[in-house]
């Protein structure tokens, strides 16, 4: 059965936590969770889900994705958001073990959700005070934590490993991961919160070891995130290429995800866990295509693909597109620029090819090694009018938010692998 998570003592909070110590040494050889498992055969998928009363054939389906996380709800009778996720974690390791399922916690506000809540409301200098009321700052009953104080970064950071070490969680995921504003604040007090939050997940991370990951959520543009954590295990863009390839996409939206593309090759060099959340609306036709093209031009090990109306399982996650289930096997190669302005670009999988355009927004996979080659791939994207794009200026438009190496191998952290339209390896980084 699932084992209760309780809250952290006054004794141990008073001591530095001393906790945290202690648990950032006894964190590889005691946690007791898996790594996501990962397999080119078809779509690597990921879940994110808001708690509810699963049906047996909810959790069966869930089973499907290689992750879960479970974000907590206000059931009837309330528990807490630890014993929430410990409870959809032991019935969907009951039919497989290896799959991890992660705690939900906002890196920015306590809730009154979750078992740590009384410990932190009880310590009234670790709230983020808003100085026009004198009190702890905070939308709809939520407190801020005030992430200028190392204590606090601290606490928020043992939040998930009690939760993982109890048996509640194979890990975290941290809502509002990579900054914010806070309007009352200096901007030095606004660059310290931020630093703090990201803090806060990298010590996380720190204390779970290398067998779990804290997964911090980012921002609409991954491309433009201001401080990726990189100590963290774990990053999800929560609004991956908005629209890429859909109806009404602009030109816009197709250069960010272009941006997103390119930063994802940067994870990888970093052996970064990702989860790429593509949001369907009325604008995609509630279709993922586009998104999960996309997705498999940058895709790498570890990094796994989502698509959604909102958080709750019947908001599209119990949904099964075709596409899901279509033989893919491992890729051929790393992404290959199809043109000098870096605008088309193709990706051979064993049993598919991806092309898209990233100037005049176009996107492909084409299924099947024995009907559909990369040369066909390519000759349909040319028909479609998308192949090359004349570029107006800068003959390279990477230039503006990422540069290429061709100085040789091996890539170096912070930097990706892609290729060249010759195919030779090119080195990419964020300028």
């Amino acid at each position: 059965s699932t084992q209760s998570t309780g809250t952290i003592s006054d004794h141990m909070l008073s001591h530095s936590f001393l906790l945290a110590a202690i648990l950032v040494a006894a964190a590889p050889s005691m946690v007791a969770s898996v790594l996501p498992g990962f397999s080119w055969a078809t779509m690597p998928l990921f879940a994110h889900v808001r708690y509810a009363n699963f049906t047996d054939a909810q959790i069966s389906f869930l089973t499907n994705f290689s992750m879960i996380t479970i974000q907590p709800w206000v059931p009837s009778p309330f528990i807490p958001g630890e014993q929430q996720c410990g409870e959809v974690r032991e019935r969907v390791q009951r039919i497989d073990p290896k799959i991890p399922v992660a705690l939900y916690v906002n890196v920015r506000y306590s809730s009154g959700l979750y078992s740590y809540d009384k410990a932190f409301l009880e310590h009234k200098d670790w709230c983020l005070i808003d100085p026009s009321t004198s009190k702890c700052y905070g939308p709809a009953g939520r407190v801020l934590f005030d992430f200028r104080q190392p204590a606090v970064v601290e606490f928020w950071a043992s939040i998930v490993a009690n939760a993982t070490l109890s048996g509640a969680a194979d890990g975290g995921y941290g809502d509002s991961g990579c900054g914010g504003h806070i309007s009352f604040l200096s901007d030095a007090d606004n660059q310290k919160f931020a630093a703090g939050s990201l803090q806060a997940q990298v010590s996380a991370q720190q204390m779970l070891g290398a067998e779990a990951t804290m997964v911090a959520n980012c921002p609409y543009e991954g491309s433009k995130t201001a401080g990726y954590p990189y100590g963290a295990g774990g990053i999800m863009y929560e609004s991956w290429c908005s629209d890429f390839a859909a109806p009404h996409t602009t030109k816009g939206k197709a250069v960010w995800c272009r941006d997103e593309m390119l930063w994802t090759r940067v994870l990888e060099q970093n052996k970064t866990v990702l989860q790429a959340r593509y949001y369907l609306n009325k604008n995609n036709n509630y279709n993922p295509y586009g998104g999960m093209a996309s997705f498999l031009i940058a895709a790498y090990p570890g990094a796994y693909f989502g698509a959604s109306v909102n958080w709750n399982l019947d908001g599209d996650w119990d949904k099964w597109p075709a596409g899901y289930s279509k033989p893919l096997g491992e890729p051929q190669a790393e992404p290959q620029m199809l043109d000098k302005y870096g605008c088309g670009w193709k990706r051979v999988y064993a049993s598919a090819v991806v092309t898209t355009n990233y100037c005049s927004p176009y996107a492909n996979i084409a299924w099947g090694t024995s009907t559909v080659t990369a040369t066909e791939a390519e000759r349909q994207m040319v028909a479609a009018g998308v192949a090359v794009v004349e570029a107006e200026g800068d003959d390279h438009p990477l230039s503006d938010k990422f540069e290429m190496r061709w100085d040789g191998e091996p890539c170096l952290e912070h930097e990706g692998r892609v290729r060249d339209a010759e195919g030779s390896v090119v080195c990419v980084r964020p300028k």
